[in-house]
């Protein structure tokens, strides 16, 4: 072949493997977004069988509106584990040793420091020395971060579940204090009182989204509200006969996920 002919098939052959990238890229794309469809399909299905079978009291609804507000919280703390992950890989490699020294180390580590074992790694393959001491300095590295960082995240995730079921009972007490003495009464024939059926899964929603703006405003408390207002499930507005018997069971249910995760 002539070069005008070999540069015209070279090019033709780059752009083929450009297109068939592309395509390949999209292709993982639509696979991704229609996994998240099916996904987000699954939950729905999942969520309005709950309402279905579970339907019959605030225990039950208190128990499928948690079990939905952790599976939210849940997606919060990937985010937050990968973000420590990628945290920790960073700071270490920002303090590594210079790469263009290693051989230079590795040399002091072996036949300056007389190690013979590390000497005879030294001679037999070079590469392979020097990636073995690439990686202990690494992993020594990690170990030093990776414990603060960890701690860290679970005190910011055990302190937004603590402050859930806070909120929650606070809104209990409030809508208790709001309900009127005379309404509390029980007939054992007709069950509750109707006046108590005015509270809603709404209520509750709007408590949470807006009471960090009654609460002293800290770093952590302030990330700690603004995480458990955008982590809320999306339900269906049931209707509370008892928020005091709600919130109960809601709190239980709550305190018991980071002890206990599903």
């Amino acid at each position: 072949l002539k070069r005008p002919q070999m540069l015209h098939a070279l090019h033709v052959a780059l752009r083929v493997s450009c297109v068939e990238a592309l395509v390949a890229v999209e292709e993982d794309k639509q696979r991704g977004a229609m996994q998240d469809l099916l996904a987000q399909k699954a939950l729905i299905e999942e969520h309005f069988l709950l309402i279905v079978q579970a339907n019959k009291g605030d225990v039950e609804r208190a128990t499928n509106f948690a079990t939905l507000y952790n599976r939210s919280l849940m997606h919060w703390l990937d985010h937050e584990v990968t973000q420590l992950a990628a945290d920790v890989r960073s700071q270490v490699l920002h303090e590594m040793p210079d790469p263009q020294k290693a051989s230079e180390r590795a040399f002091q580590q072996s036949f300056a420091a007389r190690s013979w074992p590390d000497v005879l790694e030294y001679v037999l393959d070079m590469n392979a020395y020097l990636e073995k001491c690439y990686l202990t300095v690494f992993h020594q590295r990690k170990r030093a971060y990776v414990g603060a960082a960890q701690s860290r995240v679970e005190k910011r995730v055990l302190g937004a579940y603590r402050l859930l079921v806070d909120v929650i009972g606070t809104w209990a007490r409030r809508e208790v204090e709001a309900t009127p003495r005379a309404t509390l009464g029980l007939d054992v024939a007709k069950g509750p009182s109707s006046a108590l059926c005015q509270k809603s899964i709404k209520d509750l929603k709007d408590f949470i989204a807006t009471h960090a703006e009654d609460v002293p405003r800290s770093a952590d408390s302030a990330e700690a509200h603004r995480q458990l207002a955008e982590r809320l499930p999306a339900t269906a507005d049931f209707q509370i006969t008892d928020p005091q018997l709600f919130a109960e069971t809601l709190q239980a249910r709550v305190s018991g996920f980071p002890r206990h995760p599903p």
